[in-house]
């Protein structure tokens, strides 16, 4: 905790009221750092959760850029829906949806990728996003700690 607060004490000093902005743009320009370890690692769970077929790493990389796009596709239309009608208050609904339809559209892509049952596609699904998920906040994390202390 002391070297937080000294930590914190050096951002006022150095930069005063607007150290909180330079922590967030720090923070946000880290965010493709992020991605770029998060994509291959994605493709290292997928391999884990298929490696008795006959796919190679390569492919599960492919695989794992091709999913990532539609995220990032579906995030930028979750986007414009809130700027759009933000006043309504609709912004929860449709993020939850999208969480939804990431996860379908994981399930039917595992599915027709890997051809393998519905239900199995359902539950690979379901285990790689629950592990993707703690990756993901794991690296968010991280990423906060360092722009707090690199700012």
């Amino acid at each position: 905790m002391h070297w937080l607060n000294r930590t914190n004490v050096g951002l006022k000093s150095r930069y005063g009221s607007g150290s909180d902005v330079v922590v967030a743009e720090n923070f946000e320009h880290s965010i493709p750092k992020l991605m770029f370890i998060l994509l291959p690692l994605f493709a290292c769970f997928l391999y884990m959760f298929h490696s008795r077929k006959k796919f190679y790493y390569a492919q599960h990389a492919i695989f794992s850029v091709h999913f990532h796009s539609f995220i990032f596709l579906l995030f930028l239309l979750v986007s414009l829906l809130n700027w759009l009608f933000s006043p309504g208050g609709a912004s929860n609904y449709v993020a939850s949806a999208s969480i939804l339809i990431v996860f379908i559209y994981l399930s039917l892509a595992l599915k027709n990728t890997y051809s393998q049952s519905l239900w199995l596609s359902f539950v690979k699904a379901f285990s790689v996003g629950i592990i993707y998920v703690v990756a993901l906040v794991t690296g968010i994390i991280a990423l906060a700690l360092i722009s707090f202390v690199t700012a």
